[in-house]
């Protein structure tokens, strides 16, 4: 099997194109320009489609362009790898920014495009991070892409410059995941077996350069592209072939899994090793590299080292994406906010204030920080009978009973760096919390219900009956109820 392996890959040296012979392709400008028009195309669409009863965003923003900004576009697919044919197509990735008073609108903004035609992928910012904290290769590489791509500002370079924390055991294990989905497919036969195989192992050898302190290359070059390419261009892959291959990756990506899972690695019947060794290469007169053969175990990363990027990663993403919010998103005068927030009555009472108080431990409890409690209101039994006012220690007995006699809800106000962040407000939280086997709905269940400000909204848009009820709500004297400027303002 070794012997017909060497021969198809020989057969593939013969048969790599010379890419001087490649017609003209598209160029990182004309991918540029086509994604500038299929954004506008996208977002001129989602207006016509939109109630025509309903005032646009840039009206409600003073005019303010309110089109998503392009910040990253390149060549994706084969050609960003530097192993296309001739007749290979031309793939288009982006990266773009929704405008901040749309991410704090109600409406739901869309965080990918593509399309067929022509063939591209678009990601919002926000969704690209959340794919980079996943490990997803096809955005990892991105980062790493130095050929056929073109970035917008300064934000694509501030990304670019913590990249290197990427390179976590998350994503060491989504591209072995990739690989493996490119070797069961050769296996099962869908699809061209050489390009599924030449997938597989470009996989894995950038695998094996995050492991050991190396960046992953995207443009192959030197003896590992001519491999790559000899075996895509092969025509003599016969069954002999194809299993000698399907071995030396399958080998391959085993020993990449017993790193990452800290084993010793098993014992192994292929020639030298795992990879492919430098005599085998010789003969083909391809000197070895690095990049082909098994690096030394002195240079490999530990899995602790891999694991604290994942946390370092986290944070600077979720700061990065703050800063690119903030950036186009103008802020209150301080006067403005401390009036929004101000008792509308401009006296608190003790139970009011119990209330808020609850409502603000219950969110800390939910490790989160309130801008600011916008009301405290009566709410089910409490509305509806408009019970008596309790003495503060009954007010609190009730509160702190695991079955609570008292309806209550709270409207909090997010900090808007935190709904900017990848780590988004909680919507809601209970007092008392729900117990694990508690099925009942939580805007049904009785204490103090503590709701974020956007999904209140949401329930009005959705015709929930308690939000409405609030919202409805004759101006109550009774001193548990706490409203401020911005509440009366909503009502």
């Amino acid at each position: 099997m070794e012997d017909a392996l060497v021969e198809a890959i020989r057969d593939g040296l013969t048969r790599i194109p010379n890419e001087a012979d490649y017609p003209a392709l598209l160029s990182t400008e004309e991918a540029w320009s086509i994604m500038e028009t299929a954004m506008k195309s996208r977002v001129s669409n989602g207006a016509k489609q939109s109630s025509s009863s309903s005032p646009s965003v840039s009206e409600d923003n003073k005019g303010e362009p309110m089109d998503p900004h392009l910040l990253f576009v390149a060549i994706a697919g084969s050609r960003a790898f530097h192993l296309d044919l001739p007749g290979s197509d031309s793939d288009m990735f982006a990266v773009f920014i929704t405008p901040s008073p749309l991410i704090l609108s109600l409406k739901k903004q869309k965080l990918s495009m593509d399309s067929h035609e022509p063939d591209y992928t678009a990601y919002e910012v926000e969704m690209l991070c959340q794919l980079i904290l996943k490990g997803n290769p096809k955005v990892i590489e991105p980062l790493f892409q130095d050929h056929l791509c073109k970035s917008n500002g300064e934000w694509w370079t501030q990304l670019r410059n913590i990249r290197d924390l990427s390179l976590t055991e998350t994503t060491a294990r989504q591209y072995l995941g990739f690989a493996s989905s490119q070797l069961h497919d050769s296996q099962k036969g869908r699809g061209k077996s050489s390009k599924k195989f030449y997938h597989a192992l470009r996989l894995l050898y950038e695998t094996q350069s995050i492991l050991h302190s190396s960046r992953p290359s995207v443009w192959i070059s030197g003896p590992l592209r001519t491999l790559l390419m000899a075996i895509r261009c092969s025509q003599s892959l016969n069954e002999d072939a194809v299993q000698a291959l399907d071995n030396r990756v399958s080998v391959m990506r085993q020993r990449l899994f017993e790193i990452l899972d800290d084993k010793k690695p098993s014992p192994s019947d292929q020639p030298e090793g795992l990879f492919f060794p430098g005599d085998l290469l010789r003969s083909f007169n391809l000197e070895p590299s690095e990049k082909i053969v098994t690096p030394s175990e002195d240079s490999r990363l530990s899995l602790g080292s891999l694991k604290q990027r994942e946390i370092d990663l986290n944070k600077e993403l979720s700061s990065w994406l703050v800063r690119i919010r903030n950036s186009s998103f103008p802020r209150s005068a301080p006067d403005q906010r401390e009036a929004f927030f101000s008792n509308a009555s401009a006296m608190t009472s003790t139970q009011s204030s119990l209330l808020i108080e609850t409502a603000q431990r219950a969110l800390s409890e939910s490790n989160q920080t309130a801008a600011g409690i916008l009301c405290v209101c009566r709410s089910g039994s409490n509305l509806h009978y408009q019970r008596p006012t309790p003495s503060l220690s009954d007010l609190q007995a009730s509160i702190s009973s695991p079955t609570p006699s008292c309806d209550y809800i709270a409207i909090y106000v997010a900090q808007t760096d935190q709904i900017f962040s990848l780590e988004k407000p909680i919507e809601r939280a209970s007092v008392p919390a729900p117990s694990a086997s508690d099925k009942a709905r939580d805007t049904y269940t009785r204490g103090l219900l503590v709701v974020e400000l956007q999904q209140f909204i949401t329930l009005l848009n959705q015709g929930n009956h308690r939000a409405l009820e609030i919202i409805m709500a004759e101006p109550d004297a009774s001193s548990e109820n706490f409203e401020t400027n911005g509440w009366n303002e909503l009502k």
